[in-house]
């Protein structure tokens, strides 16, 4: 745990990059960020098709009432494929309490799409990119000829801004994600942004 000053208020900051239990030893309020899991990109093996990246995780803030001793579960991120990729992992206070879904995975070959996500929806492999899961969260970019002789896979989406279209043989940027310094004061730290597409000159940049 640390001191944190926000806004002129004073914290105590406690931070989970591990799956864990936080202890409540006072009743109140707490306010909180989760960052889940970002979703992982998609590609196929040996060959140039279906690169689309992943989406950034699932991102929630809130404000909770807790009295009871929390599981705090931290979603990893997904893993890749040669195939569609797989999304992320949701990282949870509690069991019902606060929870974000984890990225949306990246599009591969045989037109499978970038899939939903909580921040972004994963890049496209073959042609769209994926949606965000529910109202959070932008979507992914869509992949240029990935079937031809140009391919690139578009940008996964991040919690700011959407994945960036591929061109030929450019992939997609990644979106950009979310300044968790709004949260926690300091310098600049951003979270749950897009991966970049693959391309099969250049690849995107991550967001």
């Amino acid at each position: 745990s640390s001191s944190i000053t926000v806004g002129g208020q004073n914290y105590t900051l406690l931070t989970f990059t591990s799956s864990s239990t936080l202890t409540v030893s006072k009743a109140g309020l707490f306010d909180v960020l989760l960052v889940a899991g970002g979703g992982a990109g998609g590609g196929v093996n040996g060959a140039f098709r279906g690169m689309g990246g992943g989406g950034g995780g699932g991102l929630l803030t809130a404000t909770v009432y807790l009295s009871a001793n929390q599981t705090i579960t931290v979603g990893g991120g997904g893993a890749g494929t040669n195939n569609q990729g797989s999304v992320g992992n949701a990282s949870e206070l509690g069991i019902a309490v606060a929870s974000a879904a984890g990225g949306g995975a990246g599009g591969g070959s045989n037109n499978l799409v970038g899939l939903v996500g909580g921040s972004g929806g994963g890049g496209g492999g073959d042609s769209a990119g994926g949606a965000p899961i529910g109202t959070q969260g932008k979507t992914g970019g869509t992949a240029a000829s990935s079937g031809g002789s140009n391919p690139a896979g578009g940008g996964g989406a991040g919690f700011g801004a959407n994945g960036s279209n591929a061109s030929a043989n450019v992939g997609g940027a990644g979106g950009a994600g979310y300044d968790v310094s709004a949260f926690s004061g300091g310098s600049a730290l951003y979270k749950a942004a897009g991966g970049g597409g693959g391309g099969a000159t250049t690849g995107g940049a991550g967001g």
